[in-house]
């Protein structure tokens, strides 16, 4: 029985001690989230000008990754593949055949 207490009162010790850890793992990354400081404006790119779509146009995919992106339109006028690239501001329409 004595055993058994011992046992309790070591494994109640390492639960507190784990959550002390992880309050002061919590508070410290927190600490750092907080601490970033934001872009300033010049290094931020200037938002883009709107992208004109075909009428009676539906963007049926869309993918990107961290140069642009590549949208597929679906219009009366035809299929249209669109690559957009906001870093340069520019904008590539093919026609699909």
């Amino acid at each position: 029985m004595q055993g058994m207490k011992v046992l309790v009162g070591v494994m109640s010790l390492m639960i507190v001690i784990c959550i002390g850890l992880l309050a002061y793992g919590l508070a410290t990354k927190t600490g750092d989230l907080v601490a970033e400081k934001p872009k300033p404006a010049a290094e931020t790119p200037a938002p883009m000008a709107e992208l004109v779509l075909p009428a009676l146009s539906r963007i049926e995919r869309m993918s990107g990754d961290a140069n642009g992106a590549a949208l597929y339109v679906e219009s009366a006028e035809g299929d249209y593949i669109y690559f957009v690239t906001p870093a340069t501001s520019s904008r590539v329409r093919i026609k699909r055949q």
